[in-house]
């Protein structure tokens, strides 16, 4: 019998292989691959092949069932034509990595009994709540009911947002859960792998644990599909709600969506009936909104004027001893350190960014790699003692504040006073906390960012902070014409519907395709000239838009250059056949590349 045989490599290939068994289909197996052993998986079997000398399989190591089983192969082929990959790439996702090296597995798969597809339509659904508990009951429910029938996946963005959601399902269902999740060790993943094997039908994770479904699943959860999370940044990309999408699909079951809001693409597929929105709270219950047309904060030479209005508003809740939320797009002290005697500036030594000040642990920080070191007293060059912190951050603002209103703390506790960036709020921070009032500082600093989802992301920002704030968010705007500040008073609908009609207008996703490619090499020139000649060979195809090569922000990161590529089309199929001809120059040589597809 001939087995074909795929690896984890980035080719599009599979390897004919004898063996005398038979039914090796979905297993692993130990094989000679170029002098070197590797484990491969076996995807189908022949009666014949036309490879001469062909060798021999070593060893099955998995003795008693499949890993994957044919199901999961059949999902395997559907991705391979959704996403631009290798079948061995896509098959290795749905394998632990302990199983990856040469481990064997002696454990037969629990008979599952076979799910009986019902006559019922299946439902693709979006439920928009901005309360997180609120739809943990949904869930509930819905989980609840699935279970009779066949297995569940539940699937959240970050580990800290499922640490929650775990706390609140295992008191109903805590002998049924598997948990999986990439920041898992290694074995800890398996030992929950072999849970599922065994019949553990909740299956609750992040991103990965959709590629792990029994055959009996009967519904799939997604909760904060907007999330950016849900996409993974290493190759093979993808987006959980894309394959989520076609898992459903190809099983027959129901998919659950939910979140504050869609994000754009979900939304297009609610407008062409794909996906049913469900929306109970159609009154607004929420806080109002205060849009002044001021300055907040200005920085001059040598020092930091306020708003008096944000003093006094500071003066009037910390009276009645209420909180305050204060969102400001900067952390740090300042965003540098220069010498006022000789000019010298600060910069990594990884010539990513100019290094970020902290004044509360006496530090100056790389934005980009992470880089640390203790402040300075001196300058490095001229030995001035007069180094000059340069620019507002969060920490300088909260100094400020102090000085005003000495009995207060800043901290991302619940406590009298609450000083917050943009960036630390993240999905999970809106189970615990709620203001009395907040303050928006600055939000011209998003609007102003070169990216087409500046102002939907600032959107659904200003939003969730309204949903933290019992009274009032006040916003303290500088770009008054901004289509932006007209839409909050109105239904988040008329948002969506203006932001998908400038979309199509502006041919920008989801109406097509957009895909960055990006470069990375030591040596800056080998890298322009591979940068260039990428251009040209995707420039052949009529039915791209390419624009590049850029220069990246930061041009140099961790002692690398990076250039990148954007290339536009209106059907994804000619993006991905032309990501397939580039993916096939980077398989060898000192450049790297990465790809984002939207």
């Amino acid at each position: 019998m001939i087995a074909k045989v795929v690896f984890n490599l980035g080719v599009e290939k599979e390897f004919d292989y004898f063996s005398p068994e038979v039914n090796l289909v979905g297993k692993r197996v130990l094989v000679e691959l170029n002098k070197k052993k590797l484990v491969g998986v076996v995807i189908k079997e022949a009666k014949k092949t036309n490879v001469k000398n062909i060798k021999e399989i070593r060893v099955v190591l998995d003795e008693a069932g499949p890993t994957l089983s044919r199901e999961q192969l059949r999902f395997v082929y559907m991705l391979k034509r959704y996403y631009p990959y290798g079948l061995g790439e896509l098959t290795f996702i749905m394998i632990p990595s302990l199983l990856r090296s040469s481990k064997r597995l002696n454990i037969e798969s629990k008979i599952v009994k076979k799910r009986s597809v019902s006559r019922r339509k299946k439902e693709c659904i979006f439920f928009k709540e901005p309360n997180p508990y609120c739809r943990l009951e949904i869930y509930r429910k819905k989980i609840a009911s699935a279970l009779k029938n066949g297995s569940v996946i539940f699937c959240v963005p970050t580990s800290s947002h499922l640490k929650i959601v775990y706390k609140d399902l295992e008191k109903k269902f805590s002998s049924k859960i598997a948990l999986l999740y990439s920041q898992q060790k290694r074995k800890e993943f398996f030992s929950e792998w072999l849970k599922i094997k065994e019949g553990k039908k909740l299956i609750l994770g992040t991103r990965i644990a959709i590629f792990y479904f029994p055959e009996d699943l009967e519904l799939v959860i997604l909760d904060e599909e907007i999330s950016p999370f849900y996409f993974h940044p290493e190759k093979p990309f993808y987006r959980v709600s894309e394959v989520a999408y076609l898992l459903c699909q190809m099983k027959k079951i129901d998919l659950i969506l939910g979140g504050d809001f869609p994000s754009l693409e979900i939304f297009k597929m609610v407008k062409e009936g794909k996906i049913k929105l469900v929306d109970k709270k159609k009154k607004n219950t929420f806080s109002s909104w205060k849009i002044l047309e001021a300055k907040d904060i200005i920085s001059k030479r040598h020092s930091l004027k306020v708003n008096p209005l944000i003093i006094e508003i500071l003066r009037k809740t910390g009276e009645e001893g209420k909180n305050v939320a204060i969102f400001y797009p900067r952390r740090g002290f300042s965003l540098y350190l220069r010498c006022a005697n000789c000019g010298y500036l600060y910069f990594c030594p990884k010539r990513c960014a100019p290094l970020r000040y902290s004044q509360e642990k006496n530090e100056l920080v790389c934005p980009f790699c992470g880089y640390r070191e203790k402040a300075p007293s001196s300058c490095r060059r001229c030995s001035s003692s007069y180094l000059k912190p340069e620019g507002v951050g969060m920490e300088r603002i909260s100094f400020y504040f102090k000085r005003f209103f000495p009995q207060f703390k800043t901290s991302l506790e619940r406590k009298d006073f609450l000083l917050v960036t943009y960036s630390n709020l993240d999905t999970s921070f809106w189970w615990e906390n709620s203001f009395f009032c907040s303050l928006v500082l600055n939000p011209h600093l998003l609007l102003s960012l070169l990216d087409f989802e500046a102002t939907f992301r600032l959107y659904i920002y200003l939003n969730r902070i309204r949903y933290l704030t019992r009274e009032e968010v006040i916003v303290f705007r500088q770009f008054s014409h901004h289509y932006l500040w007209e839409s909050l008073d109105k239904n988040w609908l008329d948002f969506y519907k203006k932001e998908l009609h400038l979309r199509k207008k502006a041919k920008l996703p989801p109406f097509i395709y957009l895909a960055k490619l990006t470069l990375r090499a030591k040596d800056k020139d080998i890298l322009l000239r591979k940068a260039e000649k990428i251009c040209k060979i995707l420039k052949k195809n009529d039915k791209l838009e390419v624009f590049g090569p850029l220069k990246e922000y930061p041009f140099n990161k961790l002692n690398k250059f990076y250039y990148s590529i954007v290339i536009k089309s209106a059907r994804r199929k000619v993006i991905f056949e032309e990501i397939k001809k580039i993916f096939s120059l980077f398989r060898r040589g000192t450049t790297k590349l990465a790809v984002i597809i939207r």
